[in-house]
């Protein structure tokens, strides 16, 4: 192989790598969940996402080629793709959106991530959606359980809560620190934390906001599973859920969003350690 050849393939290697690592890999792991079924729902959930046609990027996807998305908000630009397909051609992806079946067993659900050689804390995004949930599959506390505790946050299609399962999907997309993304002038905004070396928690008991809503509060403990009762048994997984939700804030771009989110995530925190009268904050 000549210089220019091998310049060439080294240019190729590089331009993979830096196409990756702006990928959001849809990956269908569960053996049981029909192809067409996975690729129609990872297509509809990306229209509502992107704003792309369902039938363009179900093309798309069944011809293993990217959609891409360009992504603009308050603090950064940045241009990303999405992609369908199996785990071991996007397995180095930093956003990762597993297909499953809802009314799996408990073993079933472990089975398919033992499959996955990385836990879900390796990822930047990683979210495991169940399809076609019904009264005979496991209950959602404990298949959200075992999820939460490799890191996976645990989502149902469609969503059973309030909130749209595409916002869910779209607010983690554009919170992650994507490589190459282009940052927005932030002069004027002002850093979340004055101490940035105080370990995990200093950006989270520092944040300098306007006091968050009482409601806002009550719905990030609801999601993280904060209760004054919680028991022993509910413990360790309330603890990766709140690990994952500071993953999260700790990765947006520094302005009011993540001081907004950041101060909202401590008062929940603090409220449920320091209970107090949730009518003063109304």
């Amino acid at each position: 192989m000549d210089s220019k050849s091998v310049q060439d393939f080294e240019r190729k290697r590089e331009d993979e790598g830096n196409t990756i690592a702006r990928t959001i890999a849809w990956v269908l792991a569960d053996a049981d969940v029909g192809y067409k079924d996975a690729v129609q729902v990872a297509a509809k959930l990306s229209e509502r996402i992107t704003g792309q046609e369902a039938t363009q990027i179900e093309g798309a996807f069944v011809a293993e080629r990217p959609v891409d998305w360009h992504v603009s908000n308050a603090y950064y630009e940045a241009d990303l793709q999405m992609c369908f397909g199996r785990y071991s051609d996007y397995k180095a992806a930093p956003a990762m959106v597993l297909l499953v079946r809802d009314d799996a067993s408990l073993s079933q659900h472990r089975q398919t991530l033992q499959q996955i050689d990385r836990t879900g804390f390796d990822f930047d995004i990683s979210i495991v959606i169940g399809l076609f949930s019904n009264s005979q599959g496991t209950e959602f506390g404990e298949t959200d359980e075992m999820y939460a505790q490799q890191g996976w946050e645990y989502l149902r299609f469609p969503a059973g809560s309030d909130e749209p399962l595409e916002k869910r999907l779209r607010d983690a997309f554009m919170a992650n620190t994507w490589d190459g993304l282009q940052l927005h002038d932030t002069k004027g905004a002002k850093n979340v934390s004055d101490a940035q070396d105080d370990g995990d928690y200093g950006e989270f008991v520092q944040a300098h906001t306007d006091i968050p809503d009482a409601h806002e509060v009550r719905a990030v403990q609801t999601a993280i599973g904060l209760t004054d009762n919680l028991g022993l048994e509910e413990q360790p997984v309330v603890f990766d859920r709140l690990l994952l939700e500071m993953k999260r804030v700790k990765a947006l771009p520094v302005g009011p969003e993540k001081q907004h989110q950041a101060a909202l995530l401590a008062m929940a925190i603090e409220q449920m350690l320091l209970p107090m009268d949730s009518s003063s904050n109304e």
